[in-house]
Protein backbone atom coordinates (compact mmCIF):
# COMPACT_ATOMS: atom_id res chain seq x y z
CA UNK A 1 0.00 0.00 0.00
CA UNK A 2 1.61 3.53 -1.39
CA UNK A 3 1.72 6.79 0.60
CA UNK A 4 -1.25 7.80 -1.80
CA UNK A 5 -3.57 5.28 -0.55
CA UNK A 6 -2.89 5.78 2.77
CA UNK A 7 -3.57 9.28 2.67
CA UNK A 8 -6.80 8.55 0.18
CA UNK A 9 -8.09 6.30 3.48
CA UNK A 10 -7.33 8.97 6.23
CA UNK A 11 -9.00 11.66 3.95
CA UNK A 12 -11.62 9.27 3.62
CA UNK A 13 -11.96 8.43 7.35
CA UNK A 14 -11.57 11.61 8.48
CA UNK A 15 -14.18 13.50 6.07
CA UNK A 16 -16.72 10.34 7.06
CA UNK A 17 -16.20 10.54 11.23
CA UNK A 18 -15.42 14.66 10.46
CA UNK A 19 -19.18 14.77 9.22
CA UNK A 20 -20.60 13.01 11.82
CA UNK A 21 -19.04 14.50 14.27
CA UNK A 22 -21.26 17.70 12.76
CA UNK A 23 -24.23 16.00 11.99
CA UNK A 24 -23.90 14.63 16.42
CA UNK A 25 -23.54 18.50 17.25
CA UNK A 26 -26.17 19.48 14.66
CA UNK A 27 -28.44 17.26 16.12
CA UNK A 28 -27.50 18.29 19.74
CA UNK A 29 -28.28 22.00 19.14
CA UNK A 30 -31.75 21.36 17.94
CA UNK A 31 -32.58 19.18 20.03
CA UNK A 32 -31.57 21.60 22.87
CA UNK A 33 -32.92 24.89 21.33
CA UNK A 34 -36.18 23.65 23.11
CA UNK A 35 -35.96 25.51 26.15
CA UNK A 36 -37.56 23.51 29.05
CA UNK A 37 -39.28 25.51 31.53
CA UNK A 38 -40.16 24.70 35.13
CA UNK A 39 -41.71 28.09 35.77
CA UNK A 40 -43.39 30.56 33.07
CA UNK A 41 -44.10 33.50 32.54
CA UNK A 42 -46.98 35.73 30.63
CA UNK A 43 -44.21 36.96 28.22
CA UNK A 44 -43.44 33.45 27.55
CA UNK A 45 -47.17 32.55 27.56
CA UNK A 46 -47.71 35.19 25.09
CA UNK A 47 -45.21 34.31 23.04
CA UNK A 48 -46.65 30.50 22.38
CA UNK A 49 -50.26 31.54 21.69
CA UNK A 50 -48.75 34.27 19.18
CA UNK A 51 -47.08 31.41 17.65
CA UNK A 52 -49.91 29.27 17.82
CA UNK A 53 -51.70 32.19 15.03
CA UNK A 54 -54.03 32.43 18.05
CA UNK A 55 -55.98 36.19 19.04
CA UNK A 56 -56.40 36.30 22.68
CA UNK A 57 -57.28 38.59 25.24
CA UNK A 58 -55.08 38.95 28.01
CA UNK A 59 -56.49 39.63 31.33
CA UNK A 60 -54.81 40.13 34.91
CA UNK A 61 -57.31 38.67 37.70
CA UNK A 62 -56.89 40.12 41.24
CA UNK A 63 -55.30 37.30 42.72
CA UNK A 64 -52.40 37.18 40.75
CA UNK A 65 -53.60 34.93 37.88
CA UNK A 66 -53.32 35.78 34.26
CA UNK A 67 -55.84 34.59 32.03
CA UNK A 68 -55.83 34.06 28.20
CA UNK A 69 -58.84 34.31 26.76
CA UNK A 70 -59.22 32.88 23.17
CA UNK A 71 -61.60 30.47 20.55
CA UNK A 72 -59.88 27.21 19.69
CA UNK A 73 -62.04 25.10 17.65
CA UNK A 74 -65.12 27.32 17.13
CA UNK A 75 -65.26 27.36 21.54
CA UNK A 76 -64.85 30.00 23.39
CA UNK A 77 -61.43 28.85 25.85
CA UNK A 78 -59.85 30.65 28.65
CA UNK A 79 -56.29 29.79 29.72
CA UNK A 80 -55.29 30.78 33.44
CA UNK A 81 -51.20 30.49 34.15
CA UNK A 82 -51.39 30.79 38.34
CA UNK A 83 -49.22 33.39 40.00
CA UNK A 84 -46.21 31.14 40.67
CA UNK A 85 -46.06 30.65 36.59
CA UNK A 86 -46.22 26.71 38.08
CA UNK A 87 -49.53 25.65 36.45
CA UNK A 88 -51.40 25.86 33.31
CA UNK A 89 -55.41 25.28 33.43
CA UNK A 90 -57.57 25.41 30.07
CA UNK A 91 -61.22 25.37 30.38
CA UNK A 92 -64.39 25.57 28.55
CA UNK A 93 -68.08 26.14 29.17
CA UNK A 94 -71.12 24.40 27.48
CA UNK A 95 -74.43 26.16 28.10
CA UNK A 96 -76.87 22.97 27.80
CA UNK A 97 -80.36 22.78 27.33
CA UNK A 98 -81.26 20.33 29.04
CA UNK A 99 -78.19 19.89 31.23
CA UNK A 100 -76.48 16.50 30.78
CA UNK A 101 -77.46 13.92 33.85
CA UNK A 102 -74.53 13.67 36.19
CA UNK A 103 -74.05 10.03 36.07
CA UNK A 104 -72.99 11.17 31.85
CA UNK A 105 -70.48 13.70 33.32
CA UNK A 106 -69.30 11.58 36.05
CA UNK A 107 -68.91 8.44 33.45
CA UNK A 108 -66.76 11.07 31.17
CA UNK A 109 -64.69 11.69 34.09
CA UNK A 110 -64.20 8.02 34.87
CA UNK A 111 -63.23 7.29 31.52
CA UNK A 112 -60.84 9.83 31.05
CA UNK A 113 -57.47 10.98 31.56
CA UNK A 114 -55.62 14.17 32.08
CA UNK A 115 -59.25 16.63 31.95
CA UNK A 116 -62.23 16.60 33.86
CA UNK A 117 -66.32 17.80 33.63
CA UNK A 118 -67.77 19.05 36.48
CA UNK A 119 -71.08 21.50 36.71
CA UNK A 120 -70.30 25.11 37.32
CA UNK A 121 -72.29 27.75 39.49
CA UNK A 122 -74.07 28.83 36.32
CA UNK A 123 -75.50 24.87 35.72
CA UNK A 124 -72.90 25.02 32.64
CA UNK A 125 -70.91 22.27 31.73
CA UNK A 126 -66.54 23.28 32.39
CA UNK A 127 -64.14 21.03 30.59
CA UNK A 128 -60.63 21.65 32.86
CA UNK A 129 -57.12 20.13 31.71
CA UNK A 130 -54.40 21.20 34.00
CA UNK A 131 -50.71 21.22 33.12
CA UNK A 132 -47.80 21.28 35.88
CA UNK A 133 -44.85 22.86 34.59
CA UNK A 134 -42.97 22.57 37.31
CA UNK A 135 -41.46 19.13 36.26
CA UNK A 136 -40.10 21.04 33.46
CA UNK A 137 -41.84 21.48 29.66
CA UNK A 138 -40.81 22.52 26.43
CA UNK A 139 -42.75 25.05 24.37
CA UNK A 140 -43.87 21.95 21.85
CA UNK A 141 -45.31 20.42 25.13
CA UNK A 142 -47.08 23.37 25.92
CA UNK A 143 -48.60 23.80 22.20
CA UNK A 144 -49.64 20.11 22.20
CA UNK A 145 -51.36 20.44 25.55
CA UNK A 146 -53.44 23.11 23.94
CA UNK A 147 -54.61 21.06 20.62
CA UNK A 148 -55.37 18.34 23.08
CA UNK A 149 -57.70 20.41 24.42
CA UNK A 150 -59.04 21.23 21.05
CA UNK A 151 -59.57 17.41 20.66
CA UNK A 152 -61.23 17.07 23.97
CA UNK A 153 -63.33 20.16 23.52
CA UNK A 154 -64.42 18.54 19.87
CA UNK A 155 -65.13 15.26 21.33
CA UNK A 156 -67.30 15.88 24.21
CA UNK A 157 -70.58 16.81 22.73
CA UNK A 158 -69.89 13.82 20.62
CA UNK A 159 -69.34 11.77 23.21
CA UNK A 160 -71.88 13.03 25.31
CA UNK A 161 -74.74 12.47 22.41
CA UNK A 162 -73.46 8.93 22.54
CA UNK A 163 -74.97 8.61 25.94
CA UNK A 164 -78.08 9.91 25.63
CA UNK A 165 -79.04 8.16 23.20
CA UNK A 166 -78.05 4.98 25.66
Amino acid sequence: MGIRSIALILGATIALFGCSSIAESQTTDLIQQDTVYKRLSPATVNGILRGMGLEYKEIRATDGRYIYQFELGGFGVGLTLQETGEILELFSGFPMDPPPSLKAINEWNKTRRLNAAYFDDEGRVVIRSALDVTGGVSRESIKEFIRTFRSILSNFPIWLQSQTAK
